[in-house]
């Protein structure tokens, strides 16, 4: 099964990990697909591919994939990335808002 790490319009996450089922085409980075996210379905952002979900952790299935190409440039796909990784360094991991707000 392959996997696929995806940004999702959540502030305070980090990309998830889903899988893409069988017989569907693995999207580049920057590509749009929906998945799932709790009781809803919502647009996120691929943003790489891993080999394994995380240990413990059982990736739903992507539901759709909206783009051929990257509807997202790679380049900026790299910028987000990094941003959100420097965004939840420096935020507080006692309290759910950052320094900032």
């Amino acid at each position: 099964m392959r996997h696929i790490r995806v940004a999702v319009p959540v502030p305070q996450l980090e990309a998830l990990t889903y899988a893409v089922p069988e017989g569907t085409v693995t999207p580049v980075i920057g590509a749009r697909v929906l998945v799932p996210l709790g009781k809803r379905t919502v647009t996120g952002v691929v943003t790489g591919a891993v080999e394994h979900p995380p240990a413990g952790i059982a990736a739903r299935n992507i539901s759709d994939v909206l783009d051929a190409g990257a509807f997202v440039p790679e380049d900026v796909v790299s910028l987000l990335k990094e941003q959100v990784a420097e965004k939840l360094r420096v935020s507080n991991p006692r309290y759910l808002a950052k320094y900032d707000e």
